[in-house]
């Protein structure tokens, strides 16, 4: 190390650099630091004897050497010593990872170590100096120090990749050593100052932040990090605070009204040094359960204005901008427009374009079911001098974003979120909706708020949407989504004062007016062509509210209801279909025939519906065929026969001939059982006029009583309930089909009274036991024949059987 001490005329026999004049000193720091920063810097070599130097002359030079107050102070010394702290901070800190492979952690914690003995030689000089009486300008050199030697001592005190166990004890030194001397008794106090009278090293006031619109800049280049899906970034944990004071907001900004609490001491975790832990008093929250949630207690700095923001989640509470009551810092104190500004902040979180992300959803969610809890009920449906109503609409789009976070998805996207995800989310969203019921019964109960209803009258549509999704056994539900569905529906029945869901629809009395209308509205943008298969469960709910509404109140709703109807039966798959048909079928049956035939509604619907028989499909056919049969009193409710003509083909004429077609070839039984089981009821309707597919009719009847059925028989039997009813409308054309049928008949007593195969007794009977019968109507219709025949049968037959069942005929 060149020494400058020559161009200084030292003292009297001094030749230790402790003994030179200021100018000296600062001059040879001068040298070291520029050799620390300067090009001879980036040799290695030249740097470590730079600290060698540094640390030598450190140790050589007494404190009030490094600080000494003379007639004229020579003040650069303690500046130069604040430059070499930086570059030596700069030295041992970590590299850019790109660059880790030239010099490695754990040549970084080395540098570290080395750097924080000499920072602990540094410190210990000023605390000798501060207790020292010769030098009171040992306050000079630490306003210079403290900052860079704290950062070195953040940077390596804690678990990262560039710290090791000894730069770790190394620098926890530094930083406990660095408290005493500045006589702090916690990093915060360091930070912020340990009083209202003493400035921190760490403090921006309000003021300055919303200068220049600063807090403006800050607002928008965290807000964009909500679109990243990473939870950690969204919600950062926050770390232990000292004590949190409440605050009041005024319109110029944000200002104390602290309420000073004891204090207690603690260990530092870190730095085995002690901090202050505040103690709650009364007045501060003592006899209050802890909040936990988006409206965290704030801290706040002992002196200057403040800044605070939500703890949790990101959620940036809106309360500054309105005055609340004295003393207050939980949401259930604020005014009604700091409620609504914070519920619309979770409402863009639960629908705006950071809904995508999951974690932000969940977030927001834990946020709102906090601030449901720490909200009074007569707060959220608070009314004053100058009532605030935009609580209740927002809670009312809140709860129509929870039940569409908790619908079911498309079915082609259900491998990324499936049913499972789906039935948590109900749970959850459920278990809120009882919290929020909650508060509405407490409101109802409550003589201090008679607003309850206006909340109601919001929330009530929605969340019933969501139980009837939730409550009824689907692909996306469980037994535990079911549960809380269902007691999410009992709760919203009973704050109604419903005693049933189709009172709560269609209204408990004439005076009344119920909710249909509402949920219906609610279900409209789901129920349109575009969007009606995005939420699989739009249409089960449609079809559930419909099946509660019967007539004399459905025909007010009918334009609501018809076309989500039909748009639902025109699927190609044959579960819609099939969804679509019944509910058809409810409107048939409960809205008046003269509305149906207004507009040619009947028709349509016929037309609608008619094309599904083509499709192989018994459970469609069987839903179609019941419709059918219930909507052709209405359609031929005008065709009157005047008697001087042809009767007009009906509707239920075409219907039976296509019918027929489909039967003949058919070879399927379930198709079968389904044909021959509505089969009597087109008999029926046509009656006499029967007569016009009497030839189609003898075909299939015939065929069909050839062909076992199985155990239960139903298509034969379906047949021969046919059959009797054909003999009964056109008796006079049977005669001539006698022997056909007949034959018919017998054989298949013949192959009943044989039968080796399972066909329990009771069907076997029932079945002998319809044939009888139509042995017995045949024989009226042929004028006696039937007995003529069967009485040579009896000659010969020597089954027991088929004798009873002769004799039966007889006997009539």
């Amino acid at each position: 190390m060149e020494l400058e001490s020559a161009k200084e005329t030292p003292r009297e026999g001094s030749s230790l650099p402790g003994e030179w004049s200021p100018s000296a000193l600062e001059q040879n720091f001068s040298k070291i630091l520029h050799r620390l920063t300067g090009q001879e810097a980036r040799q290695s070599n030249s740097r470590d004897v730079a600290l060698k130097d540094l640390c030598a002359l450190i140790e050589a030079t007494e404190c009030n050497r490094l600080f000494e107050e003379s007639g004229e102070p020579h003040r650069g010394i303690p500046e130069i010593l604040g430059q070499v702290a930086k570059a030596l901070g700069k030295y041992a800190a970590p590299y850019k990872e790109e660059e880790g492979g030239s010099d490695s952690h754990s040549e970084v914690d080395e540098k570290a170590a080395e750097v924080g003995l000499l920072f602990l030689i540094l410190l210990g000089k000023v605390e000798t100096a501060k207790n020292s009486l010769d030098c009171p300008a040992w306050e000079t050199g630490l306003r210079h120090l403290a900052g860079p030697i704290y950062i070195f001592a953040i940077t390596h005190c804690l678990e990262k990749p560039w710290t090791s166990p000894k730069s770790q004890e190394v620098a926890g030194e530094v930083l406990s050593l660095l408290l005493r001397v500045t006589g702090c008794s916690s990093e915060a106090g360091f930070l912020c100052g340990e009083n209202e009278d003493e400035k921190g090293k760490f403090i921006v006031p309000a003021a300055d932040l919303l200068q220049f619109n600063r807090a403006q800049v800050i607002y928008h280049a965290i807000f964009n990090h909500l679109y990243m899906p990473e939870h950690n970034l969204i919600q950062e944990p926050q770390p232990a605070r000292p004590a949190p004071f409440p605050l009041s907001c005024g319109r110029s900004g944000v200002r104390s009204t602290r309420r000073q609490q004891p204090r207690t001491r603690a260990t530092h975790p870190r730095t085995g040094g002690t901090v202050q832990k505040a103690t709650p008093t009364a007045g501060c929250g003592s006899d209050r359960a802890p909040f936990v949630g988006p409206i965290q207690p704030l801290a706040s700095c002992p002196n200057g204005d403040q800044i605070f923001t939500s703890a949790a989640g990101g959620m940036e509470l809106e309360s500054a901008k309105e005055t609340p009551r004295e003393g207050s810092s939980l949401p259930g104190e604020w005014s009604p427009s700091a409620l609504e500004q914070n519920f619309s902040k979770i409402l863009h979180r639960l629908t705006g374009q950071e809904a995508r992300q999951s974690n932000s959803r969940d977030v927001a969610l834990k946020d709102l079911c906090a601030l449901i809890e720490a909200t009074e009920c007569n707060r959220l449906f608070e009314e004053s001098g100058e009532p605030h109503r935009g609580i209740p609409e927002i809670l009312g789009q809140v709860a129509k974003a929870l039940g569409k976070y908790a619908a079911p998805h498309k079915e082609e996207e259900g491998g990324s979120d499936g049913h499972s995800e789906v039935a948590e989310k109900a749970a959850e969203v459920g278990l809120l909706f009882l919290k929020l019921l909650g508060k509405v019964e407490t409101a109802k109960n409550s003589l201090d708020c008679a607003a309850w209803e206006t909340g109601l009258r919001h929330l009530a549509g929605p969340i019933y949407i969501f139980a009837i999704t939730h409550c009824l056994e689907k692909p996306w539900t469980s037994p535990k989504s079911q549960e809380v569905a269902g007691e999410v529906l009992s709760l919203l029945l009973r704050v109604t004062g419903c005693s049933s869901e189709a009172g709560f629809l269609r209204g408990e009395n004439e005076d009344e007016k119920g909710k249909f209308i509402v949920v219906m509205g609610l279900l409209k943008p789901d129920l349109n062509k575009e969007t009606w298969k995005n939420n699989p469960a739009a249409k089960h709910v449609f079809s559930w509210i419909l099946q509660q509404v019967t007539r004399p109140w459905l025909y007010q709703h009918l334009e609501r209801i018809l076309p989500p109807s039909l748009l639902i039966s025109d699927d190609y798959q044959t579960e819609n279909k099939i969804l679509g048909v019944r509910c058809l079928h409810h409107i048939v049956l409960n809205v008046p025939a003269a509305d149906l035939l207004q507009f040619n509604r009947a028709q349509v619907i016929y037309h609608a519906i008619f094309n599904h028989l083509y499709m192989p499909e018994h459970n469609l056919i069987q839903a179609v065929l019941l419709c059918l049969l219930d909507l052709f009193p209405i359609l031929e409710k005008t065709m009157h026969w005047k008697g001087d003509g042809a009767r007009t083909t009906t509707h239920c004429d075409e219907v039976l001939r296509l019918i027929l077609t489909h039967m003949e070839p058919e070879h399927r039984l379930l198709l079968r059982r389904t044909y021959a089981r509505n089969l009597p009821a087109f008999v029926k309707r046509l009656g006499i006029l029967t007569v016009r597919h009497l030839k189609r009719l003898e075909r299939v009847i015939i065929s069909y009583l050839e062909v076992y059925d199985g155990p239960e028989e139903e298509a034969r039997l379906k047949i021969l309930e046919t059959l009797k009813l054909l003999m009964q409308y056109t008796w006079p054309r049977i005669s001539c089909r006698l022997v056909v049928l007949l034959k018919a008949i017998l054989k298949l007593i013949c192959d009943v009274a044989r039968d080796p195969t399972l066909t329990p007794e009771p069907v076997k009977n029932t079945l002998l036991q319809e044939a009888t019968d139509c042995l017995i109507l045949l024989d009226h219709c042929s004028q006696g024949q039937v007995k003529g025949l069967l009485a040579k049968i009896l000659l010969s037959c020597e089954d027991r059987t088929v004798v009873s069942c002769i004799r039966k005929v007889q006997q009539e």
